[in-house]
């Protein structure tokens, strides 16, 4: 009888796993919410038990306001490669104020979200490439897909693209949305793709990325795990993500953007008066106190970058930035 009542005991103190365990201790994620909610400056108690479209558009625009997307790692950064293991990538990215790209910004935040209570299913997809004219051949890319509580309705979230839509989008297809920095975006079909493209000042409708539309439905969806190989590839010296460095960080009315030796502003991001200023970067000490400024990186953080890999890249290689 007291065994029995110790493995009662002991079954209600393990926590549940969540769909994107990946390894980690689920007790090192206790504290995710308020960590999370810390690191994007925002009341726990005004969006933590109150799932909503609305509070989940909060959320998406204080994310890409506040957390960069970053590949420093693959440029000499401490800390190591980019993991999926949850607990690591929280240190980074929230105790540390160091941002990531997509397996990191999108994993954690699916993490964060499900703990918050919404549905999060992961699709891989495919960048499309303007020096190809095409979209990559493997899904370097991952995206969120997004249920509200009692509602049916689904959102594409994604603040691991670099310059993502600051809000989440409905996913509907061949319907134009507008999001609050004046972003313009739509989905279309393409046989069994989904193809999220954006217009740009004038300019015609331009793909970004793409998915198969069965990944964006099935339930349950493939768990953080199942992107190993994706993220191995990224590593990959082949991959642009090691041939050049890129920082990038948002606001409604500013990008700014450190891609290899050269700094870029633009404000405002959108429309005819959008203007962009642009500054070489001739030392890695410049750089590293620019990620200080500009990007809140502390200093140490920023130990050993190396700009070589950036500044003897190719001029097709910088054709995507």
């Amino acid at each position: 009888m007291l065994f029995v009542a110790l493995l009662v005991v002991t079954c209600l103190l393990i926590p549940q796993l969540s769909p994107f365990y990946s390894g980690h201790s689920q007790n090192s994620l206790s504290m995710l919410k308020t960590r999370y909610f810390d690191r994007l400056g925002l009341v726990e108690t005004d969006l933590d038990s109150n799932p909503t479209a609305e509070n989940l558009s909060k959320l998406i625009e204080a994310h890409v306001t506040k957390i960069p997307f970053d590949n420093l790692a693959q440029h000499g950064a401490v800390g190591g490669p980019a993991t999926l293991d949850m607990e690591t990538t929280a240190q980074k990215l929230l105790d540390r104020n160091r941002g990531g790209f997509c397996f990191e910004l999108n994993g954690l935040l699916g993490e964060f979200l499900t703990q918050l209570g919404y549905k999060v299913l992961r699709a891989p997809s495919y960048i499309f490439a303007p020096d190809l004219s095409d979209f990559r051949d493997y899904p370097t890319h991952v995206v969120l897909i997004v249920t509200v509580p009692h509602d049916d309705t689904k959102w594409y979230v994604d603040v691991g693209l670099g310059e993502p839509p600051m809000q989440p989008l409905r996913l509907e297809m061949d319907t134009p949305q507008v999001t609050v920095e004046g972003m313009e975006s739509r989905f279309v079909q393409d046989g069994e793709n989904i193809v999220l493209q954006w217009k740009k000042s004038g300019a015609e409708w331009a793909p970004r990325l793409k998915w198969n539309r069965e990944d964006g439905l099935r339930d349950p969806g493939p768990s953080l795990n199942d992107f190993q190989d994706n993220l191995d590839y990224v590593h990959g010296d082949h991959c642009i993500f090691a041939q050049k460095l890129v920082v990038c960080l948002l606001s409604r009315t500013r990008k700014i953007t450190l891609a290899g030796r050269r700094l870029k502003i633009t404000t405002p991001r959108f429309g005819p008066e959008s203007q962009s200023t642009y500054q070489i970067v001739e030392t890695a000490t410049e750089a590293r106190e620019i990620l200080y400024r500009e990007f809140g990186m502390p200093l140490e953080e920023t130990k050993g970058l190396d700009l070589q890999k950036s500044a003897s890249a190719g001029k097709e290689i910088w054709e995507s930035m």
